[in-house]
């Protein structure tokens, strides 16, 4: 058990302020694309990190001034340091840059609660042509709501002294563990999560729930076999017959090669047609696994999952907190970093997507 004396925390917000440091930002839902971070930060954090701060949090500022203030001005009464809000959300954005399901589109949310509803749409609005003066006819849209409840998601990294001491791109380093780490797990939950054991719902749940699943046959297949890029596009049809367009495909590494390397009748590369090649960005994840039964197919399938990923959001609590573990790994001369933010996973418009089961190894 760690003593209360080994742990200095860093704690962040995400709301923050504008570059002039005059308002709150109220911008609170981003899309792919928009980043988080902004344009400029004030001059006492020019050239300073998450990264950066959590190494001279270690070793000291080291005749760096910027550093020095930087520390200075964060500490609290507990030891630790409180990050600017300007450094956190470049941290987001790295962890977003770093996560499929971003890629594919996903949206992040900024939270200020611990419950926040989401409205859902069950199913779109008719309209109906009508004469002057006539009644308007109701339409049959139905809306629905769903609730963030942030999840607690943590994780650990260790380094040495003597890396954190030697290595000029440590700071970098640090960041992109911390985020590489999140940014999986964030990515599971969303396909996976289980909703139970402290994790989000996610995207596989949802649509089972809402019978939007098939399966490529039976007792399993290979693309190759159904038509190869044919059966992609059915898919993406069941998707536009419930009034959206898929943006992406989100697969296994061996789905997506497997994808890459089709070809025709005479060996020639399978080019994939206008309608997927323009419009559908394909992707994976070691998050889908290749290890899944369908029918006689025992731990050979793995799946695919397809649609607007727009409307997969992840409701992100304004707060990031990174402990230094000071003494737990000093045996080994060793600290540990360990970051942690809550976090959850919301569908905001099932029919926006589709998922394909059964699909075997070519």
């Amino acid at each position: 058990m760690t003593a209360l004396h080994d742990l200095h925390g860093i704690e962040a917000d995400l709301k923050g302020y504008n570059t002039q440091g005059s308002a709150p930002d109220n911008n609170r839902l981003y899309a792919k694309g928009q980043k988080l971070a902004f344009d400029s930060v004030h001059q006492n954090l020019q050239g300073m990190s998450v990264g950066t701060i959590m190494k001279g949090m270690v070793l000291g500022a080291n005749g760096n001034l910027s550093l020095q203030n930087a520390l200075n001005e964060g500490t609290d009464s507990a030891g630790g340091y409180s990050i600017a809000a300007e450094l956190l959300r470049g941290f987001v954005d790295k962890l977003r840059d770093k996560s499929v399901l971003f890629q594919a589109g996903s949206q992040i949310f900024l939270l200020d609660t611990a419950k926040t509803n989401l409205a859902t749409v069950v199913s779109d609005p008719v309209a109906g042509w009508r004469a002057e003066a006539a009644a308007v006819n109701e339409s049959d849209m139905v809306l629905g709501s769903v609730q963030f409840q942030p999840k607690s998601l943590a994780v650990l990294v260790k380094v040495s002294r003597e890396l954190l001491e030697d290595s000029i791109n440590i700071e970098e380093i640090l960041m992109n563990s911390l985020a590489q780490g999140l940014a999986t797990q964030l990515d599971y939950a969303g396909l996976y999560g289980s909703g139970a054991s402290n994790q989000p719902l996610g995207l596989k749940s949802v649509l089972t729930t809402a019978s939007r699943t098939s399966s490529i046959a039976g007792n399993g297949a290979k693309i190759s076999a159904t038509g190869s890029y044919n059966i992609l596009i059915r898919q993406v049809g069941k998707v536009a017959a419930s009034n959206d367009e898929a943006n992406a495909f989100v697969m296994s590494p061996r789905s997506y090669y497997d994808i890459q390397g089709l070809s025709d009748t005479t060996g020639q590369p399978l080019n994939a047609p206008a309608i997927i090649a323009n419009k559908i960005n394909m992707l994976y994840s070691n998050s889908v696994p290749s290890t899944q039964t369908r029918g006689t197919a025992s731990g050979i399938c793995s799946e695919i999952f397809l649609g607007n990923f727009e409307n997969l959001i992840l409701g992100l609590r304004s707060q990031l907190r990174i402990e230094i573990l000071n003494q737990t790994f000093a045996g080994n001369l060793q600290v540990g970093f360990l970051a942690h933010l809550r976090a959850d996973w919301q569908v905001s418009r099932p029919n926006s997507f589709w998922n394909l089961t059964g699909i075997l190894a070519e």
